[in-house]
């Protein structure tokens, strides 16, 4: 019976410090949205979060700098939550994801998108970061 339910949706704010370009952002975009899709759960890139809402704030840079990103040298990427609202922040290290999916032979955008969905939004924060 359609419409019985409400559809999850999910706000996510990317902050591309990285710079990574269109060509490879939107593709894993595209593939995060798959992944939350086939769940139920509709994924919306905003450039602001509702104070009602559940989102996430994705900051994308080249390397970890400090924190626990830098505490675990294959970690690809690292989630910390806001004690005050839904949601929190996740940090994407697109360095660690390139050499990734060198090491492996897979696309860039298909380990960006899973580094994204799976690892890091899924995923509660406080928790061993994914790694290689």
């Amino acid at each position: 019976m359609p419409g019985l339910f409400a559809t999850a949706v999910l706000i996510v704010v990317v902050h591309n410090t990285a710079q990574i370009q269109d060509t490879t952002l939107n593709p894993a975009k595209k593939t995060v949205e798959d992944i939350f899709g086939a769940a139920g759960i509709q994924v919306r890139w905003e450039g602001a979060i509702e104070p009602t809402a559940f989102g996430i704030h994705l900051i994308i840079r080249r390397q970890p700098g400090a924190g626990p990103g830098a505490m675990v040298a294959g970690a690809l990427g690292t989630t910390v939550s806001n004690e005050d609202a839904a949601g929190g922040s996740s940090f994407i290290f697109y360095e660690r994801v390139i050499m990734f999916a060198h090491k492996h032979a897979r696309p860039v955008e298909a380990v960006l998108a899973y580094t994204i969905a799976l690892g890091h939004v899924l995923l509660p924060a406080r928790r061993i970061p994914l790694r290689d």
